[in-house]
C-alpha cells in the first residue's frame, strides 16, 4: 500500500511539473524553427521575421513550421532573395495569383536551387501558396509614385520607396527590436545595431531577446562602448578567456548596472553565456563591422 502510493505521488508530481516545463521551453523557444537553421539561413530567418509586422510573426513561425527543415531553409532563402528586391523582380499585389508567384521565386533563386523550388510549389497546398505570397509581400520594399507635370508636354515622375521592408536589413532589424530595450539605450543598440553585419545582427538581437529588457540593456550599454573601443584600435587581450569577456563587459558599466549584470550572467544557460563572449571578442577585435580575422579565444585566465 506504501508502495503503490508512493508510485502515484511520483506520478502525479511528474504531471504536475510538466506544465511549468512546457511554458518555460515555449518561452526560450520563440524561434527555434529559424535558431536551429544553418547559417546564412538563420540570420536571414531572424531577419524575414523582424521585417514582418508584428500582427503576423507568429503566424509566419506557425507556417513556417509546417514544413520539412530542408523545406524550411528553402522557403527562408526564396523570401530573403525576393526581398532584396530589385528592377527584374515583380512586386506582388492583392490579385496575384501561385501562377503568377511561382516563377517570380524561381527567377530570384540560384540557378542550383531553382529546379528543387519548382518541385517544391507544386506540392504546396494553395493556402500554403497564398501564405507564401503574403509574407513576400511584407517583406518586399515597397515604394509609391509621385508625378508632376512640370510642362504642359512634360511630365516627370518619381519613386519614392516607404514603410519599413523598404528599409535596408539592418535598420529594419533595428527598428523593430529597439522598443524591446530601456528607452536609455536606444541610441547605444541604435549605433551597435548600425556597426554590425547583417548577417550577425540577427543572432545578436535572438540572444538578446532571451534576456529581459533591464538585462539587454547593459549588455548593449556595455557592448556598444566595446564597439567603440575595437574601431578605436583595441586589440584583444591574449587569449581573451571568458573569464577576460566578463571582465571587459563589466570595466563598461557604470557601478549601478553591475550588479544586474553579475546576477545575469550567473543564470545564463551555455549558449547565452558563449554568445555574449564571441559579441565581445568580435566587438574588441577592430568592432562588430571588422572584416578580418575573428578575435583569438583562450584559456587563460
Amino acid at each position: 500500500m506504501i508502495r503503490k502510493s508512493l508510485v502515484a505521488a511520483i506520478a502525479l508530481c511528474a504531471f504536475a511539473v510538466t506544465p511549468a516545463f512546457v511554458l518555460a521551453q515555449d518561452t526560450t523557444s520563440q524561434y527555434q524553427v529559424i535558431t536551429v537553421m544553418p547559417q546564412p539561413e538563420r540570420d536571414y530567418g531572424m531577419t524575414l521575421y523582424n521585417a514582418i509586422p508584428v500582427a503576423d510573426q507568429n503566424g509566419f513561425i506557425t507556417w513556417l513550421s509546417g514544413y520539412t527543415p530542408d523545406q524550411q531553409v528553402m522557403v527562408v532563402r526564396t523570401l530573403h532573395a525576393y526581398s532584396l528586391g530589385g528592377s527584374n523582380v515583380t512586386a506582388f499585389t492583392t490579385d496575384t495569383t501561385p501562377d503568377m508567384a511561382g516563377p517570380v521565386f524561381v527567377n530570384v533563386l540560384a540557378p542550383a536551387d531553382q529546379d528543387n523550388f519548382r518541385t517544391f510549389w507544386g506540392t504546396m497546398t494553395p493556402a500554403q501558396q497564398a501564405s507564401f505570397i503574403t509574407y513576400a509581400r511584407d517583406v518586399y520594399p515597397m515604394s509609391t509614385q509621385s508625378t508632376t507635370v512640370t510642362t504642359p508636354t512634360t511630365v516627370t515622375t518619381t519613386t519614392e520607396t516607404t514603410g519599413t521592408a523598404s528599409q535596408p536589413f539592418g535598420i529594419t532589424m533595428a527598428a523593430a527590436f529597439v522598443s524591446y530595450l530601456p528607452d536609455a539605450e536606444h541610441a547605444a543598440y541604435t549605433a551597435l545595431a548600425a556597426d554590425t553585419p547583417i548577417s550577425e545582427l540577427g543572432g545578436v538581437n535572438t540572444i538578446l531577446s532571451t534576456l529581459t529588457a533591464e538585462q539587454a540593456g547593459v549588455v548593449v550599454h556595455a557592448l556598444a562602448a566595446i564597439d567603440a573601443m575595437g574601431k578605436g584600435g583595441a586589440k584583444p587581450k591574449e587569449g581573451m578567456s571568458d573569464a577576460n569577456t566578463k571582465a571587459l563587459y563589466l570595466s563598461q558599466l557604470p557601478d549601478a548596472d553591475k550588479s544586474t549584470f553579475e546576477s545575469m550572467w550567473s543564470s545564463l544557460n551555455d549558449q547565452q553565456r558563449s554568445s555574449l563572449e564571441q559579441f565581445a571578442r568580435d566587438a574588441f577585435n577592430g568592432g562588430m563591422n571588422d572584416t578580418g580575422s575573428s578575435a583569438m579565444t583562450g584559456s587563460s585566465q
